[in-house]
């Protein structure tokens, strides 16, 4: 035998008999990075499962970086930290890698600003360039990227993604692909029963790639507000302007971004009476989580949105909507239909989207492979 085959099952064995160690590298701020890899690696090693250690960009070259490699049994990274971590693996050949995505980069609509960076044809609406190549998008560099996310995603020892769909796509590059369900923690999102008003407030948080998912609802919101004068729109994260243009302005309430750990906390001061998640059909946004149904139902918000995926796949048939006038009039109309769905989508977020729980479930996925 070998030894670096007896080194790696003398390994596997001293694996089974305590916790894992794990580096995260390199750990970001943004909202997705706070949902995939921050809270549920910072949740594992507060249970007691892991040992767990984050490293910053600026930390990779770093003596505490390279030590803490040489006795992990696993790196953590997300998939947009291709080059990052490829060259760790050059280096590092033995190591394991679990890479998380939560996106099919290489299917990003053009109205997404993702594009920029993951776009590989130029494209015009009407008469006017969109991406025009070397002035706002630079396609060689973009496809010399998502070339690099696809070597990493065929070298690594673990996918992780948040959807079952998601997961059917990955297979196409790696047959070890997990599930880790975006996941609340309920100790940033804290139902709130502030006293209401006599307005109804109508609310929707995310950001600049929900362009066209709006477009889809355009004409019912402004026929909702023209016909209940005590509605307010409530909009965390980005104001679509041209979206909202034949709305008075007085009749819209906006809320700038936070960082991630405040989000919670931010959304229920917004405090809705109900929230709408408009999404357009796409194969892009069919292998989204339905992350923002999670978020508003642990506010105890009730929830319509569009029926197409993902939110088909996991919100009850009664919170969908392809008419969101005639959906959501019962909800602005009547307040216990609003506080019987409200507590219904609370009960079923505590028990299937509780951050301990999916923790647990990703733990032992790991486990399992490593």
């Amino acid at each position: 035998m070998s030894k670096r085959k007896q080194t790696k099952q003398t390994k596997a064995k001293d694996i089974n008999k305590r916790i894992l160690k794990i580096a995260v590298m390199p750990m970001s701020d943004d909202g997705c990075s706070h949902y995939r890899i921050n809270k549920p690696y910072k949740e594992m090693e507060r249970l007691g499962l892991a040992q767990v250690e984050f490293f910053k960009s600026s930390d990779l070259e770093t003596d505490r970086f390279m030590d803490y490699l040489n006795k992990c049994d696993l790196v953590v990274c997300r998939a947009y930290h291709s080059k990052a971590i490829l060259d760790v693996i050059d280096t590092y050949f033995d190591i394991k890698v679990l890479v998380d995505i939560d996106d099919d980069l290489f299917d990003i609509d053009p109205y997404n600003e993702s594009y920029s960076a993951h776009g590989t044809k130029e494209v015009k609406h009407g008469n006017k360039w969109l991406w025009k190549h070397l002035v706002n998008i630079n396609i060689m560099e973009n496809k010399a990227y998502l070339n690099s996310v696809k070597k990493l995603l065929k070298r690594a020892d673990i996918i992780s993604v948040s959807t079952e769909r998601l997961k059917e796509k990955m297979l196409e590059y790696n047959k070890n692909v997990i599930i880790n369900f975006n996941a609340i923690d309920f100790k940033d999102w804290i139902y709130r029963d502030i006293k209401k008003s006599d307005e109804i407030r109508i609310g929707w948080t995310g950001g600049a790639s929900h362009y066209k998912d709006w477009l889809t609802v355009q004409d019912d919101i402004i026929k909702i507000m023209k016909e209940y004068p005590q509605v307010k729109l409530v909009i965390g994260g980005i104001m679509f302007e041209g979206v909202f243009k034949k709305i008075p302005k007085e009749r819209i309430e906006y809320y700038d971004w936070v960082r991630p750990e405040a989000h919670g906390f931010r959304t229920a001061l917004m405090n809705l009476d109900i929230a709408i998640i408009p999404l357009e059909y796409s194969q892009f946004n069919s292998n989204k989580s339905c992350i923002k149904f999670y978020e508003f139902s642990s506010l105890k918000v009730p929830t319509i949105c569009s029926n197409v995926p993902p939110y088909s796949d996991e919100v009850p048939v009664e919170l969908l909507f392809k008419d969101l006038y005639s959906k959501i009039k019962p909800f602005i109309e009547n307040k216990k239909v609003r506080d019987t769905i409200g507590d219904i989508q609370y009960n079923w977020v505590m028990k299937n989207r509780d951050l301990k729980k999916v923790t647990e479930e990703l733990y032992n996925n790991i486990k399992s492979l490593v």
